[in-house]
């Protein structure tokens, strides 16, 4: 009899934790489906009235935002990150946002454009990651070891990376938005990657190419791939300092064509218009000293063709 009542108590307080651990888990969803609506309307209304351009003027650093010189160097570089950060949480949420930039990218200051000064912080916060003077020139990673970068620089890189994302996206088909999620595996992340980039001042879908990659769980990357040019091979580290972050080196030796193009990638969990969730990375290229974004999807190989011509520069055609 003992026992049958000691079964039937934990049986009920099984029972009473599971309706505890629901009633959390839906109060924990309509908060999260209250935030997600309060940051849409708030987008709406940030951007009538016009808040995304002032923070490109700051990103841009324009002449009315000369009294940010007055703020300490550690204090500049917390304002222009958390800047960063509100400029691309509002091109991800409102698409009047990512047109109205479009359209203002190559607007100078006489100094430089929105899309100068997003190169211009990747580019010295890449070199800083790396060890390097912020000045310096980098043609390549002084090491595809995770563990050897400088820490404190992933915030801005980060939100230049995504920056680049929101700017260039195709708004038709590339996935809406990034989202938490678990650390994903090897086995996950490890198959075909289909690929686009900013490249000559536009997204050049195809480039860096169609990937093959094999993910360890001892933190090494290898793989091989193929761009309308030829093909390449790949290697990198990953997860030596977190999860979410890769470094790669796309590398082509051949007696006609030799380069490398290095390539640091955040693993982001992101979802679709559908509510469907996808891994994919959003990342920097560096080739040659030159700085860029890149945004990389789980898919099928697919056909590549020679960039045209004609569309070289974003600045002739705006929403191509």
């Amino acid at each position: 009899m003992k026992i049958t009542v000691v079964r039937n108590q934990n049986i009920e307080n099984q029972q009473k934790k599971m309706k505890s651990e629901e009633s959390q888990f839906s109060a924990d969803v309509r908060r999260s489906q209250f935030f997600d609506a309060l940051v849409l309307v708030g987008a709406a209304l940030l951007a009538e009235r016009g808040a995304h351009r002032r923070l490109a003027a700051i990103v841009r650093m324009d002449d009315e935002t000369s009294w940010i010189g007055e703020l300490t160097g550690q204090q500049q570089n917390i304002f222009f990150l958390e800047t960063l950060q509100l400029l691309a949480l509002l091109c991800e949420r409102s698409r009047q946002v990512r047109e109205d930039l479009r359209k203002e990218l190559f607007v100078s200051n006489g100094f430089m454009d929105l899309l100068e000064a997003m190169q211009e912080h990747g580019a010295r916060k890449l070199r800083q990651y790396h060890g390097q003077s912020e000045d310096a020139d980098m043609l390549r990673f002084p090491s595809l070891d995770c563990k050897l970068l400088s820490r404190g620089c992933e915030g801005m890189l980060r939100a230049v990376v995504d920056m680049f994302y929101q700017l260039f996206r195709d708004d038709t088909s590339d996935v809406y938005a990034a989202m938490p999620g678990t650390a994903a595996s090897a086995t996950e992340l490890s198959g075909s990657w289909c690929t686009a980039m900013f490249l000559g001042n536009r997204r050049v879908d195809g480039i860096p190419g169609n990937w093959q990659l094999e993910f360890s769980n001892e933190g090494t990357v290898t793989g091989s791939g193929s761009d309308a040019w030829g093909d390449f091979a790949m290697s990198g580290t990953w997860r030596q300092v977190s999860p979410s972050l890769a470094l790669l080196r796309k590398q082509c030796d051949t007696p006609h064509r030799r380069y490398t193009v290095d390539l640091l990638a955040f693993i982001v969990h992101e979802q679709a218009d559908n509510q469907k969730t996808a891994l994919t990375m959003r990342g920097l290229w560096l080739f040659m000293n030159e700085v860029g974004g890149f945004w990389a999807w789980q898919a099928p190989a697919r056909e590549l063709h020679m960039p045209a011509a004609q569309h070289q520069d974003l600045r002739r055609s705006p929403h191509s």
